[in-house]
């Protein structure tokens, strides 16, 4: 069981990636220029794919190693509240200080499935966009910590 779970976790990691990969040309371009009306869009489609990526992975983990997954009003916040906390089948998965970065991805994809494209502000997604990568690579880090911790067993 646990190496299907682990699988999937590298499958999204993979595509994580590949997201990223995807997005590259453009992150770098937002470097120097703002992004007008439509790469804004595209962005704001990347950062959702990109914090439900990390959802997915969560909720894998709550199903098969936890056991303890429900959807209620607050589940996605939940969901990541209970990745900070071991439980009697697991360590931790992430540090309090990703799970503190992750909500802001979190809260944007709130956001995005709420309102109009054209009212999403660059100001508000800049950091977030440019920050992707280096949260990928944070919480590839942890999660494979946490994987090679269940190898050890």
């Amino acid at each position: 069981m646990w190496n299907e779970t682990f699988s999937q976790i590298n499958l999204e990691l993979r595509n994580l990636h590949r997201l990223i990969d995807t997005y590259r040309p453009l992150l770098d371009k937002v470097k120097n220029q703002e992004p007008d009306n439509i790469e804004i869009a595209a962005f704001s489609s990347m950062l959702h794919s990109f914090y439900s990526g990390f959802e997915n992975v969560f909720k894998r983990i709550a199903k098969d190693i936890d056991h303890a997954f429900e959807k209620s009003d607050s589940w996605h916040m939940d969901l990541l509240d209970s990745m900070v906390s071991s439980t009697k089948n697991r360590p931790a998965i992430i540090s309090l200080d990703t799970k503190r970065k992750l909500q802001f991805y979190l809260s944007f994809r709130h956001v995005f499935r709420s309102i109009y494209s054209y009212d999403l502000k660059w100001s508000k997604m800049k950091e977030l966009a440019i920050n992707s990568e280096a949260i990928l690579l944070l919480l590839e880090f942890e999660l494979n910590t946490f994987i090679h911790s269940f190898e050890n067993k």
